[in-house]
């Protein structure tokens, strides 16, 4: 990629506009074919074979949760990725769909890689996308943080860099997505592919860019790919010695990279400052755009191809791993016979003879592990006849290497890099020990049968995986063995042994940096009992750094099926984006193999219903238009980012503390779902009828739910309307001690407004049974009844597009809680 002059900067995170352009390498290696056989479609089906594993029916592909776990993007971003690769449709991703899609992702031209964002974009796939398409999907890409201070990475959540966001900050970055919005459409309703790329070409590129850097940031793939892509043309361009002992020329090689290089230019990003992905990638670290955008290029053919690749459904069927199939129990040494202890510890002694290392191992890497083959291939480059040399690359880590900087859309940290070898046992039987040969590279794990083996006998990624140290085992007097355990998602227990425990200890610390490991009770004390869920308790606990009291949400994995792994990573998802006066702020996330633990904001007020309860259910109308109020400026920030709460309830509401007017915060968003524009939820209804019947209380159940029809965002303006009517009326409007008879009064009869305050109150309108003529929530926000409200009032009926937003979110305009928020959750440096 090379630099214009008269650069011009927009004072945007170190960006600089090139005039408006970036200009894009958009390159045909002459290897490509070697090193999509070779080395890309191996690497791509090694990933799919071990993420198959984790699947519910392995026959059909790897399933939804799956992906969301392995490529860790956030909210409807991991949601858009899964609809792009599935498809099918069914639900599943096989291995063609999978090699498929990464190879749009990694090595395809500029051309494929705008086509495999419009698609994200593209809920619907009638090929246009949409203002709000685009809104909300750029709503969900992590944003540049307010807060400046030292949040310590204790956590999932804050270690990756969470807890900084405020509600400032999602204010800031509407605006921002609103101004791109009316920039890149105009006057338009939709935008086609070809209008999607020229926009992204002459107008601006962050559509394209927040997308593209984000999935190569977050899919864990990334670091490895650019390596081996990098090492593979840096030992081809090198060459192995030939017979004479000299390298070939790389000249010949460089120069025909050269002659097929095509320069495509794009639009320089230049509205949006608080898309994280684009700011990381230009802005960190003193980084000058000139260059930082050598490192985007579209790796593939001319830019007239889609994607080429070998059909991987020819390739070698995915087989199982020997050695994973083995059934791994755990020692139990009390009970070993002696005949055991001898028989295995001179399986020990074997392989100490045979040349075990020296503690010390694991090390860096520091070589390249070379390919076993090489031949000599005639290829024509237009009218050239080049020979070229052709590597059979056994595994892709034979070409493993150093490199400091990756290409495309990924930056790399090789500081945290963890690139370590060594050799361990695994039990294959009872009595009998075998060892292999490990490489950890970043965050996958490769076994080799022995240290000087080319082809890797299966490789393993670590997403999703946790560490459980074991004690030692003792086989006689003078021979320990020192064991570790890996727990690999679903719940695949892996065992392996070193001979010493400094060995033991290297390893235990290079994976825990790899997978993020970190305990709850390094950080939290865990107190009394707050309440019951479905999976588990919540509990109050005090921070032992900083004294702060929290609530720790512990739900158990053991009972969970794949429907409630989704939605338990759905919560999370979801509460990683609520920053709102009104909703619970999560805090930090920690799991292990049997639990995990959502820390949140503690409050001491109880739930709502038991506020009322204590009330005899008897407020004010005024106090009643508070709570309505601030319950409906927080739905409109759920709804804003596509989420349906589908549980909202009187004891999903608590209250901040015990004071009469104390403000209230929605919790509990185990039941809570992502729904793009005009969709309806297609969630199997009997599972979430018989959800809710089991664990909440019907009488806030909207009609369309309870007869199995498909439903959207409006099941919230229902269970609003019902609240209200609790508040105002004293008693539900639907009611009994029968739960069927409730379900038949909410689907079939009208509420009771026979009696007061309803003689001055609008009765139509969010309890409508057809969900379609519901009022949506500006709508209701702007009713005449919340008109006391004044000053937010005016604020409202004044808002524009782009502070929309902002006016329909809060309660009063310039509202403290901002500045509140960001005192709060600010640490000191």
């Amino acid at each position: 990629m090379e630099s214009n002059k008269g650069q011009e900067t927009f004072g945007v995170g170190g960006l600089v506009n090139l005039h408006g352009k970036i200009e894009m390498v958009d390159d045909s290696l002459t290897l490509n074919e070697e090193f999509k056989k070779n080395v890309a479609i191996p690497y791509f089906k090694d990933i799919y074979k071990d993420l198959v594993q984790w699947s519910d029916q392995k026959s059909k592909g790897i399933n939804k949760v799956s992906i969301l776990t392995y490529s860790q993007l956030p909210g409807i971003i991991g949601e858009r990725f899964c609809s792009v690769l599935d498809l099918s449709g069914d639900g599943y991703i096989d291995l063609k769909e999978f090699v498929h899609g990464f190879f749009k992702v990694y090595y395809s031209n500029l051309d494929t890689k705008i086509k495999l964002a419009f698609d994200m974009y593209d809920f619907d796939k009638d090929g246009y996308i949409k203002k709000e398409d685009v809104r909300l999907v750029l709503s969900h890409i992590p944003i540049e943080k307010t807060i400046i201070g030292n949040i310590q990475g204790e956590g999932r959540f804050t270690s990756e860099g969470g807890g900084k966001e405020v509600f400032l900050d999602r204010i800031q970055t509407q605006e921002e997505i609103h101004r791109l919005i009316e920039e890149v459409f105009g006057d338009r309703k939709r935008l086609s592919l070809e209008e999607f790329q020229q926009i992204n070409e002459e107008v601006s590129s962050e559509m394209f860019l927040s997308i593209m850097i984000l999935l190569q940031s977050s899919l864990p793939c990334s670091e490895n790919f650019y390596r081996y892509k990098k090492n593979y043309e840096k030992f081809v361009n090198q060459g192995p010695k030939s017979s004479e002992g000299s390298s070939p020329k790389p000249t010949s090689s460089a120069s025909m990279q050269n002659e097929l290089t095509v320069k495509r230019q794009i639009a320089s990003p230049k509205i949006m400052s608080k898309l994280s992905p684009i700011q990381t990638m230009f802005g960190r670290g003193g980084l000058q755009t000139s260059s930082v955008l050598q490192k985007y290029s579209g790796q593939a053919q001319n830019q007239n191809q889609d994607v080429q690749m070998s059909d991987p459904q020819a390739e070698e069927q995915v087989g199982e791993d020997r050695i994973n199939s083995i059934t791994i129990s755990q020692f139990k040494s009390n009970k070993l016979s002696q005949i055991d202890k001898r028989q295995r510890m001179e399986e020990v002694e074997k392989m100490r003879k045979g040349g075990y290392d020296e503690p010390g191992s694991p090390a860096r890497f520091d070589a390249i592990r070379l390919p076993n083959q090489m031949q000599s291939q005639i290829k024509s480059i237009g009218d050239t006849r080049v020979q070229l040399k052709s590597q059979c690359i056994m595994s892709p880590t034979n070409i493993l290497a150093g490199n400091k900087k990756m290409d495309g859309f990924f930056h790399s940290d090789d500081k945290n890099s963890v690139q370590i070898e060594g050799e361990m046992i695994r039990k294959a039987t009872e009595t009998k020990l075998k060892k292999y040969w490990y490489c950890l590279l970043g965050k996958e794990l490769y076994v080799y049968k022995n240290k000087h083996e080319d082809k890797h006998k299966g490789m393993h990624n670590l997403i999703g995986v946790f560490i459980k140290d074991e004690p030692e085992e003792h086989l006689d007097a003078n021979t320990t063995l020192y064991p570790f355990k890996l727990i690999f998602p679903p719940n695949k227990v892996r065992t392996y042994y070193l001979l010493t425990l400094e060995d033991k200890d290297r390893w235990i610390k290079a994976i825990k940096k790899v997978i993020g490991y970190s305990s709850l009770n390094d950080f939290y004390e865990i107190k009394e009992t707050l309440g019951k869920g479905k999976f588990g308790l919540v509990k109050s606990a005090v921070h032992k750094k900083t004294g702060k009291v929290v609530a720790v949400k512990i739900m158990s994995k053991k009972e969970m099926t794949v429907s409630d792994v989704e939605l338990q990573r759905r919560e999370i998802e979801i509460l990683k984006m609520c920053q709102h006066p009104y909703i619970i702020r999560l805090l930090d996330i920690f799991e292990n193999q049997d639990y995990i633990h959502i820390v949140m904001e503690n409050l001491s007020g109880g739930d709502l219903f038991t506020y009322l309860e204590k009330r005899k259910f008897t407020i004010p109308e005024s106090r009643a238009k508070i709570i309505a109020h601030q319950i409906s400026t927080a739905l409109y920030y759920l709804h804003s980012f596509g989420v349906a709460h589908r549980d909202l309830k009187p004891e999903n509401i608590l209250m901040v503390d015990n004071g009469e007017n104390t403000d209230l915060k929605i919790v509990d968003f185990g039941l809570s779902k992502i729904i793009g524009p005009n969709e309806t939820s297609l969630d199997p209804f009997g599972t979430l009828v018989r959800i809710i019947s089991l664990y909440t209380f019907q009488s806030y159940v909207a009609p369309e739910v309870l007869l199995q029809k498909p439903y959207g965002k409006e099941v919230d303006l229902w269970s609003i309307g019902v609240i209200i009517y609790l508040l105002l009326s004293r008693v539900l409007p639907f009611d009994d001690e029968d739960d069927r008879e409730i379900a038949r009064q909410t689907i079939y009869d009208p509420p009771d407004f026979s009696f007061h305050p309803w003689d001055k109150v609008t009765k139509e309108g969010l309890l409508e049974k057809n969900r379609h003529k519901r009022p949506g929530l500006e709508e209701v926000l702007n009713h005449p009844w919340f008109g006391e409200f004044k000053d937010i009032h005016n604020f409202r009926n004044q808002a524009d597009g782009e502070s929309k937003f902002q006016a329909y979110c809060l309660t009063e305009p310039n509202s403290p809680k901002i500045k509140e928020e960001i005192e709060k959750y600010s640490y000191p440096q």
